[in-house]
């Protein structure tokens, strides 16, 4: 009975964070443009590179720190 139990508590617990792993990629989908596969502008790609460059530096910090 307790085993049961904590084993329904442990999938519920590992469940969560999979639904919203779903539903965070399924409203990714949704929201890509329609012309996504047309080519973008280089001023885009570069700011997009700067962007995720200071997310690696900020996590980079946070690990340091």
């Amino acid at each position: 009975m307790i085993f049961g139990l904590t084993g329904f508590v442990i999938a519920v617990v590992m469940g969560i964070p999979a639904v919203f792993a779903s539903a965070s990629v399924t409203i990714a989908v949704l929201s890509a443009p329609r012309n996504r596969h047309v080519r973008i502008r280089r001023r885009y790609v570069a700011g997009g590179l700067f962007l995720s460059f200071i997310g690696v530096w900020m996590m980079a910090f946070g690990a340091w720190s």
